[in-house]
């Protein structure tokens, strides 16, 4: 039996054309080309309400659209209801930071909207649960020429530092050990945590919504063993020059930077 979502008050979305969004100026902030007529940005607390939306006014238009997805606690301008508690209006231009995440509208062939797949667990892998947040490991590794040891995802291609999430009934150290030893083939021992990493925002880009986050511990590890391998989780692994480091992980720039600082644990 499907349940009804509801999203957190905090939480708003605005569909916008994909085109339009992706022209508008990055380091400015947003506002949509009907904002000088309406006098406001137009929002809603549901995600159901965001394909309402698109069936009411944008069937007819063939473009590509996005579900802005809004932390109403972020914005810089005000914003109140306007005699319905379902519709958020934003009175002012949208700062960037706010927008937690820019997932795709999905739309039938014939145009119909339907809810933004990402906010809909329904839609989410089988192994996603949404008991969160969920703890995860991260295994910063030098070594004697100061490189840093990356392996590259097989779903998005990216370099990132080795990790995983920790199982039941593991520590924090067991779980780094176990999932470098899975991802490279190298024998580590864990010492000083880097940082600990829990920004809602970052967690949100991986598409699984509001009942998905991770905090992220990071623990500078030292190789005792094994042989560096390819496993079946990575497409490829190596040792990179800090400097010069290949595409990442977005989020994995600081874990980087913050353990080539050498300072006591970040909480970020």
């Amino acid at each position: 039996m499907a349940h009804a979502i509801r999203e957190p008050v905090w939480l708003a979305y605005h569909l916008v054309p994909t085109e339009e969004w992706e022209a508008a100026p990055p380091d400015a902030p947003y506002l949509p080309a009907a904002f000088p007529q309406d006098g406001f940005i137009h929002t809603t607390h549901r995600a159901d309400e965001v394909a309402a939306a698109g069936n009411r006014y944008y069937t007819h238009d063939p473009r590509p659209y996005r579900a802005l997805v809004i932390d109403l606690r972020r914005l810089t301008c005000p914003w109140r209801y306007d005699g319905d508690e379902r519709f958020p209006h934003i009175y002012g231009p949208l700062n960037r930071d706010a927008v937690l995440a820019t997932p795709p509208a999905p739309r039938e062939p014939d145009g119909t909207f339907l809810p933004p797949i990402w906010a809909n667990p329904v839609y989410a892998p089988e192994d996603v649960p949404f008991t969160t947040p969920k703890v995860g490991v991260n295994a910063v590794i030098f070594d004697d020429a100061g490189r840093i040891l990356l392996t590259q995802r097989d779903d998005n291609r990216l370099w990132c530092l080795p990790g995983g999430h920790v199982d039941l009934g593991e520590t924090i150290a067991e779980a780094v050990a176990r999932e470098t030893l899975e991802e490279t083939g190298l024998v580590v021992v864990p010492g000083r945590i880097v940082g600990v990493y829990s920004e809602p925002r970052l967690a949100l880009r991986i598409g699984y919504g509001l009942r998905y986050q991770m905090v992220l511990i990071a623990v500078e590890c030292r190789v005792i063993g094994g042989v560096l391998s390819r496993s079946a989780e990575t497409l490829d692994e190596g040792w990179f020059d800090p400097d010069d480091l290949p595409p990442l992980v977005p989020s994995h720039y600081q874990r980087i930077a913050d353990a080539r600082a050498g300072q006591n644990a970040v909480l970020r």
